[in-house]
């Protein structure tokens, strides 16, 4: 090991050498200090890892309602189409639901995202009425999520279909995401 003046040069020359070959409970220990030297190389805030989040229960629900306004309608996309609530309206409250179950359970600088929703979109709810949205939590696997999600209106359940979050952590979400963002 080359031993440096400050701080992080120790940690940077520290996991240079690797951790290949550490097989006890130091190597838990060198993969932390290998992440914090990564994040230091590359300016990148270090987080802690997402493995000790809280328990989401399975059968946990949440819900989102909201009054279909003209916003919310087919016919605000494209003329074209019918004065109705759109799918894409649908499928955000489906997900505004299910975030809505998984809210008391983030730790603070944890938040979740969306990775797929398969719906069936089967009745029309014309604006004004009182749209409604629920989910449950179907399976948990680590911090990925699925949840079974409904949708209904005053008089009908008008969708339903399965969703996929999963549990992030904020700060290295958002350092990604600024990698990608165009240089203007």
């Amino acid at each position: 090991m080359r031993w440096a003046s400050d701080a992080k040069s120790q940690i940077v020359a520290t996991t240079a050498q690797g951790i290949r070959g550490v097989h006890d409970e130091r190597r838990q220990f060198l993969l932390a200090v290998h992440h914090i030297a990564w994040a230091l190389r590359n300016n990148r805030a270090v987080s802690r890892p997402l493995k000790n989040m809280k328990p989401i229960p399975i059968g946990t629900r949440g819900s989102y309602a909201k009054t279909v306004a003209p916003a919310d309608l087919a016919s605000h996309l494209d003329a074209s189409l019918a004065a109705v609530m759109s799918t894409p309206t649908m499928v955000a409250m489906m997900e505004l639901a299910a975030l809505d179950a998984v809210r008391p359970f983030l730790d603070a600088g944890e938040s979740s995202v969306g990775m797929s929703i398969e719906v069936n979109h089967s009745a029309a709810t014309p604006p004004g009425h009182r749209a409604r949205a629920e989910a449950e939590v179907t399976k948990v696997e680590g911090r990925r999520l699925e949840f079974s999600v409904l949708a209904f209106d005053e008089v009908e359940q008008v969708g339903s279909g399965t969703h996929r979050r999963a549990v992030i952590d904020a700060a290295k979400f958002n350092d990604r995401i600024r990698t990608k963002q165009k240089k203007d």
